[in-house]
């Protein structure tokens, strides 16, 4: 069985039945495609194609634009097929990423993490294409994460208001063929924002539902798909849990058009109408120093930068992040239960 497939504009009204078909969606699979979303086909498709323009460049050129560069840590980012780890099948990265996020004139020493400047290719149309993406699926997030606010029993626009000027990222993403063929499980993650709202090329996209399946998403060029993240597991207290997900060998080659939609930088993100129990399970988190931190985590250059005392960080960095711990445990348990 695939994963649900909502209407974005039959939920306009949201009586009784779309909440319970969107909680239904939302708490039962953690991910759901997403049908007349009001993001024109040419907006997309010009997006998608200076995607790929860009990725099939030459590395030297591309390397103009890497992310270590860019004072707002945003760039590209190539595929690196070296194995993550000793007798490991598994690599450090299997797609290569082109990312542009929200940029703030006041955005300086930590908030520039996140908050910096983009760095644009100076392709003609280019910047346009992707800044109409961007603005179209904006859009379609804020529609989305009032359905969502009300399917966690708050205020319409609870999410929409604590997400102005918000730590949203789009990511042009590219899975180059041929891919490796993993022997072990596959490495899933979950997404550290709300939720996320991408578009795949091409099939590859698995997702582990709370059913304990493993789903496999169908690409379709008019639709959405719709991930829930790990700082929208913490304001509903575990209601709707983050989905854990990961992209399989594929051909052909794969893009994807990721957006996250996230919160304002300066937002406590904590469980809202959730039993008091939740308050213990998910402590409240400051938006802007949670996600810097799995930032830093992710990206070596900013790993170096702390480890040499040219960043400094009002924090200590976690370990890892604990939702993703739970859901993999979760993950290898089914694994073995199929065998």
């Amino acid at each position: 069985m695939g994963i649900p497939v909502l209407d974005l504009a039959a939920a306009a009204k949201s009586s009784p039945e779309v909440l319970r078909e969107w909680g239904d969606a939302a708490r039962g699979f953690g991910a759901f495609r997403l049908v007349n979303h009001g993001v024109p086909t040419s907006v997309r498709e010009s997006c998608a194609a200076a995607a790929r323009w860009f990725h099939g460049r030459e590395a030297s050129w591309k390397d103009r634009f890497a992310i270590e560069r860019s004072r707002g840590n945003k760039g590209f980012v190539p595929a690196d097929f070296s194995p993550r780890a000793s007798g490991s099948d598994r690599v450090v990265r299997d797609y290569a990423s082109l990312d542009f996020g929200a940029e703030s004139t006041s955005a300086d020493g930590l908030r520039a993490i996140l908050l910096g400047p983009n760095l644009w290719p100076d392709e003609p149309g280019f910047r346009s294409a992707v800044e109409a993406y961007n603005e179209a699926v904006h859009a379609c997030a804020v529609r989305v994460s009032r359905l969502l606010s009300l399917v966690c029993g708050l205020e319409e626009k609870y999410i929409e208001q604590r997400s102005v000027d918000g730590c949203s990222l789009l990511r042009l993403l590219h899975y180059p063929k041929p891919a490796p063929q993993f022997d072990s499980m596959a490495g899933g993650h979950t997404d550290y924002e709300w939720f996320t709202l991408l578009w795949q090329s091409a099939e590859g996209l698995e997702v582990y539902g709370r059913d304990g399946g493993v789903h496999r998403v169908e690409a379709c060029d008019d639709s959405l798909i719709v991930l829930i993240g790990d700082l929208l597991e913490v304001l509903s207290g575990g209601r709707l849990e983050s989905t854990l997900h990961w992209v399989t060998p594929r051909e052909p080659d794969r893009y994807s058009l990721t957006y996250f939609y996230g919160p304002g930088f300066d937002e406590l993100v904590a469980p809202v109408g959730a039993p008091e129990s939740a308050a213990v399970a998910y402590p409240a988190l400051a938006a802007g120093e949670h996600l810097t931190a799995l930032r830093v985590r992710h990206f070596a250059h900013l790993r170096a930068a702390l480890a040499d005392g040219t960043l400094r960080l009002p924090f200590a960095l976690p370990a890892g992040n604990p939702l993703k711990a739970a859901k993999e445990s979760r993950l290898a348990a089914s694994v073995a239960a199929a065998r």
